[in-house]
C-alpha cells in the first residue's frame, strides 16, 4: 500500500508540475508503464519477478494527456503487449518507430 501510494503521489507531482509549465500544459502526454508484472496468485511470488513467476508478463499502462480520451480504467478482452509502447510514443510525435525488432502496433487512445 506504502509503495503505490507513493508512486501515485510521485505521478501526480509529475502531472502538476507538467501543466504548471507553460512549454508543457495541455501539450504533453504522460504515459506510464511497469517493466514486469508480479502475477498474482500466490502472493508471496510478488518479491520477485522473472518467467517462472506466472503472470509477471502482465504489465499495466497509464496515459493522461491531450492525445488521450479520459476513459477512467479499462478492461479489455484484448492483449496490449509492451513492444506497442514504443510504437505509441513515436505515433503521438509523429514518427515511424523502427529498431531491428518485432514493432508492436501503436495503441489508439481517442
Amino acid at each position: 500500500m506504502k509503495s503505490g501510494r507513493q508512486t501515485d503521489a510521485f505521478i501526480k507531482d509529475l502531472w502538476e508540475w507538467t501543466q504548471s509549465q507553460e512549454q508543457y500544459k495541455d501539450k504533453t502526454t504522460l504515459i506510464i508503464a511497469s517493466d514486469h508484472g508480479r502475477g498474482t496468485i500466490p502472493k508471496d511470488t510478488w518479491r520477485s519477478h522473472g518467467d517462472d513467476i506466472d503472470g509477471a508478463d502482465h504489465i499495466w499502462l497509464a496515459a493522461i494527456g491531450p492525445d488521450v480520451k479520459p476513459l477512467g480504467e479499462l478492461k479489455s478482452k484484448g492483449v496490449i503487449y509492451q513492444n506497442q509502447i514504443a510504437s505509441t510514443v513515436a505515433k503521438l510525435l509523429g514518427m515511424k518507430f523502427q529498431n531491428g525488432k518485432e514493432i508492436g502496433v501503436p495503441l489508439d487512445f481517442k
